[in-house]
């Protein structure tokens, strides 16, 4: 039940749920047996407790996710979005529910903003069996529970543990690409469209396009260079593009991102499209503006799903020497037998 009676109820035993990294030290913070509350964590929990005796006006048999989207309200961000996508998808697995039962009431989603960012579609066909509730769609008065959770925060999630927001992590996370995996498989029209014709896996190089703010660059321009180059140096076989993934469905990214062997683009959300590149595949990342190579995000995801990467950095975006990007991505592009260029889907 739903009951802001926290501070008359201080000593009530809370449950948390912890989630280990295979292969990774856990730090000193996490062995503490003192960790603080995530700041949304606290603030849920101080209206959510628990009442021997409830007068159950209705009860709630099926398991029910209660969550605060980081991304909230509208998931507008890759990056962000996904987070809270693993922290609901780590908690059914470690709960050892069945998604198609689990109903998710999202706290602060608004349903009158229908522009959601296309990951909110794995969301949608995730909880597709009980649907997601919205802000204004809380559970009565006297409602009662048999199996409810609050999942953690994304800022505690499998991908910012032990300094992955700053790239320290170097091992492998395979319920990352679990769950690369089981988004691909919410789309079943991508195993069902025609093979003829269609271009061959690991021939794609992808420049994630950005066309706002200080962090651009000349996409079309730079995917011209490099399509030069891979002719005059006899890699015809391969083929660069641009990939504006605002508005586009996510079905769409995900084929995009399966025939790629390269991913390359300007530090941001976007970026958070190496989660479907196959194992092996490479990400350039390119710094400049009000980015530096501090901002590891995408070096620590790289390395738990197995994906090489490498990075440029300059000050000004329209910094980068002429030629250099194109450079960069012909260097890195993969060479095993698995992603070379012809290899059919």
């Amino acid at each position: 039940n739903f009951r802001p009676d926290y501070d008359k109820k201080p000593d009530e035993p809370i449950h948390s749920m912890e989630l280990a990294v295979q292969g990774c030290t856990p730090t000193a913070y996490l062995k503490s047996p003192k960790k603080p509350w995530g700041w949304w964590e606290k603030k849920t929990l101080e209206t959510l407790r628990t009442k021997p005796a409830l007068e159950c006006r209705e009860v709630i048999e099926h398991p029910v996710l209660v969550y605060t989207l980081w991304n909230g309200p509208v998931v507008s961000s890759m990056y962000e979005g996904f987070h809270d996508f693993l922290s609901l998808f780590e908690a059914v697995l470690t709960l050892k529910w069945d998604f198609k039962d689990v109903e998710v009431l999202a706290t602060n989603l608004l349903s009158a903003n229908d522009n959601f960012y296309p990951l909110f579609e794995a969301f949608r066909r995730s909880f597709a069996g009980r649907g997601i509730r919205h802000g204004h769609e809380w559970y009565k008065n006297g409602t009662c529970f048999r199996r409810i959770a609050l999942p953690p925060s994304p800022g505690l999630s499998t991908l910012t543990v032990n300094g992955g927001r700053s790239g320290q992590t170097s091992c492998r996370a395979p319920v990352i690409r679990a769950s690369a995996t089981f988004i691909r498989g919410l789309f079943p029209e991508l195993q069902q469209q025609p093979q003829v014709g269609t271009k061959a896996a690991g021939c794609g190089l992808v420049l994630l396009h950005r066309d706002s703010g200080p962090r651009t660059v000349e996409s079309y321009g730079i995917v011209s260079q490099v399509n030069a180059m891979l002719t005059t140096r006899a890699l015809a076989g391969y083929n660069a593009s641009v990939f504006d993934p605002r508005g586009a469905p996510l079905s769409r990214a995900l084929g995009v991102m399966a025939k790629a062997a390269v991913l390359f683009g300007v530090h941001g959300a976007g970026l958070m499209h190496v989660l479907f590149l196959r194992e092996g595949s490479a990400l350039l990342e390119l710094f400049c503006a009000d980015r530096s190579r501090s901002n590891g995000h995408y070096r620590t995801i790289a390395a738990m799903i197995g994906v090489s990467y490498s990075f440029r950095e300059a000050t000004a975006c329209s910094g980068f020497p002429k030629g250099s990007i194109a450079e960069a991505v012909l260097s890195i592009i993969p060479k095993g037998a698995s992603l070379s260029c012809g290899r059919r889907l």
